[in-house]
């Protein structure tokens, strides 16, 4: 992999995002699977159908862009879900578990929030409008998941793994 310009970066970008989405997508199943909390797993589950467009998406914006359909290797994506598979294989008692879900699916949003962001920054100074439409549009579904588990956890979750805790 050569990066000798903007699009270069731009083209990597988008392929570790893809590489993220289809390793986050695999996680997510078990995830809500072993959560206790059913608003946690209907958010879980929620995102989860939702991949599908999302990857629609940033295909479509890969090709606008001139870059082959191919994921990268999103070695943030598979530390964060290998770090998941440690937790939930370790016994915790379920709230805390829960707890530990939020956290984990947080972790793997913030890293997509990241990557959407600078390839959405990439496109626009490459005044690529329509990419960076598509990117933005992912963008704000991230940010907009990730109110939505911190309102679960906050309001619900974390209470209770700390009531089970004592």
């Amino acid at each position: 992999m050569k990066l000798n310009t903007m699009r270069d970066l731009l083209v990597e970008e988008m392929r570790d995002l893809l590489s993220a989405e289809r390793h986050r997508a695999k996680a997510f199943p078990e995830m809500a699977r072993k959560a206790v909390h059913l608003p946690l797993r209907q958010v879980l589950e929620e995102f989860a159908s939702k991949f599908l467009e999302r990857e629609e998406r940033l295909l479509k914006a890969m090709a606008r862009a001139g870059a082959a359909p191919e994921p990268g290797r999103s070695h943030g994506m598979v530390g964060i879900v290998s770090g998941w598979m440690e937790m939930a294989e370790c016994g915790a008692q379920p709230d805390v578990l829960d707890a530990a879900v939020i956290s984990c699916a947080q972790h793997m949003g913030h890293y997509l929030i990241a990557g959407y962001g600078c390839a959405r920054a990439f496109a626009e100074i490459l005044e690529e409008e329509t990419v960076g439409h598509s990117l933005a549009q992912s963008l704000d579904e991230e940010e907009a998941w990730d109110r939505r588990l911190s309102r679960v956890a906050e309001s619900l979750v974390n209470a209770d793994a700390e009531l089970h805790s004592r």
